[in-house]
């Protein structure tokens, strides 16, 4: 079979999870974390910028079915795809921390009541819980944005009209007891209002329990995309967040409803240094995502072989590659060649782990997926316009490997460092063409700021992973910041260092 047809007829999927929901299934590695997680035993995972966050939470919404067979509901708190809902019913407001507890409060009761709604009439704590919330009008529409908004408005209503007791009352003209616009109180109701038939979000988080124990079910409610939700807003992001895990201990020793939030680490590192986050101290059902060397090959392997025309060309099954080292790195290496560049460096696939690697040196599958996905097209390029077939042993050559690498250099620069910080791309874009190893004194000059201002921004891009700092190794002392891999190509810089 001629290397063209090969590397035409096969594809390594998408490197972002969202856009391949239909084929994720077949390429869906099964870690321990994914373990740990189906069995219950963590509910917060954290994890760098395309380290696989979003592929753990749109399988696990895949296998629904098998969890409902343990009487586990799962529910997505968030679309998919699309235009966050968070983003387009909520970024015009200005929410303190108050409200925006008590808006993740009545939304995730909401989701429960829309998910359990089937079941009204089979308990009385059901049909209790349910009738709570059709009189508030809080299942009225359908749809995530449907349910958010009537969250957000009641929220918003209650707020508004708020006094001292929690709701605005009037005295019923009839009885003389107080009667409110709404049922539900953020704060804890006093006798009177407790007569007037008043409840506390909690009373009804604990109907909410009981209703679900009634009909012996569990329910897991799933967030994701919380680094696009807020973005634009950096400080109702930060409340935001803070608020979700707040709700998320006020909820965690219930038995029948747990939170799963899949959250990018740095965002996470971000909310508690800034102000703090006593409440931190009580997550301990967490972990953070990491891949090893081990872990990525089988990843590379799991695409390469989920095409059938590579299973046939090495007469193998996938589930046994994927179960084998040796056979993964045989694999491996009969497409790629043993070095991309000559001499004393590393092999290929560690050239590929470390050119796609950050300076917090963390190599995220995002972009080795697309290291992959760009040298195939490369290859292809290649072999279209003219490149012999038998000039080289390998499928894909190494000059198609450092194509492929500034290509996601740049994608890398353009669709997510520059978007994600707008204020640090103007010093970022000073870079271009300069060397890949600076100080704070070259810094300065090139910047043309002062040297503490210049301490600033390099501290910043040390912290997204822009920058590495390393112990200066010409005299021993201070510090350097070098460019790692996977910057060098998109700003065309220069290997060496900056006198």
């Amino acid at each position: 079979m001629k290397k063209i047809d090969l590397l035409k007829d096969s594809r390594f999927g998408e490197r972002v999870a969202e856009e391949e929901q239909d084929k994720l299934s077949s390429y869906f590695v099964e870690t321990d974390i994914w373990k740990q997680l189906i069995d219950g035993e963590i509910d917060v995972i954290y994890g760098s910028k395309g380290s696989g966050k979003s592929a753990l939470y749109t399988h696990l919404l895949k296998k629904a079915d098998i969890f409902s067979s343990r009487n586990i509901m799962l529910v997505a708190a968030e679309e998919l795809r699309g235009d966050p809902v968070f983003r387009q019913v909520l970024s015009k407001n200005d929410f303190n921390e108050e409200e925006f507890k008590g808006l993740w409060l009545i939304y995730i009761i909401t989701l429960i009541g829309k998910k359990i709604l089937q079941f009204k009439g089979e308990t009385e704590e059901v049909s209790v819980f349910i009738k709570r919330l059709e009189d508030e009008d809080l299942l009225d529409g359908g749809g995530l944005r449907r349910i958010l908004t009537n969250a957000r408005d009641y929220v918003m209503s209650f707020f508004s009209r708020v006094k001292e007791v929690g709701v605005e009352l009037e005295l019923d003209s009839g009885s003389g007891l107080p009667k409110a616009s709404g049922t539900i109180t953020f704060n804890e109701p006093n006798k009177d209002l407790r007569k007037a038939g008043i409840i506390s979000i909690y009373d009804l988080l604990d109907l909410a329990q009981a209703a679900l124990e009634s009909i012996d079910t569990k329910l897991w409610i799933m967030f994701d995309r919380l680094d696009v939700a807020f973005s634009e807003t950096p400080a109702l992001e930060s409340i935001a967040l803070k608020t979700l895990f707040q709700t998320y201990n006020s909820i965690r020793l219930m038995n029948n409803i747990q939170f799963k939030i899949f959250i990018r680490n740095d965002i996470w590192e971000r909310i508690i240094s800034e102000k703090g986050f006593r409440e931190g101290s009580h997550i301990t059902k967490d972990v953070t995502i990491q891949w090893n060397d081990q872990d990525l090959l089988q990843l590379i392997s799991s695409r390469i072989l989920d095409n059938g025309i590579f299973r046939e060309y090495f007469s193998v099954s996938k589930n046994e590659v994927l179960r084998n080292s040796d056979k993964q790195e045989e694999i491996f290496t009969s497409i790629f060649p043993e070095q991309v560049e000559t001499g004393n460096n590393p092999n290929t696939f560690n050239w590929m782990v470390g050119r796609v690697k950050d300076g917090k040196q963390i190599s995220a599958p995002r972009e080795l997926i697309h290291l992959l996905n760009e040298s195939r097209l490369a290859q292809v390029r290649q072999l279209e316009t003219g490149t012999q077939e038998n000039s080289y042993n390998e499928i894909i050559g190494r000059s198609a490997l450092k194509d492929a690498l500034k290509e996601v250099s740049r994608v890398r620069l353009n669709q997510t460092i520059y978007p994600e910080f707008p204020s640090l791309k103007p010093y970022i874009e000073k870079l271009t063409e300069q060397k890949t190893e600076q100080t704070i004194g070259t810094l300065t000059r090139l910047f043309g700021t002062s040297k503490k201002e210049t301490l600033e921004i390099v501290q910043r891009l040390v912290a997204i992973g822009f920058f590495e700092e390393r112990k200066d190794r010409k005299t021993g002392k201070g510090i350097t910041y070098w460019t790692p891999f996977l910057y060098r190509d998109g700003l065309k810089m220069v290997q060496g260092r900056e006198v």
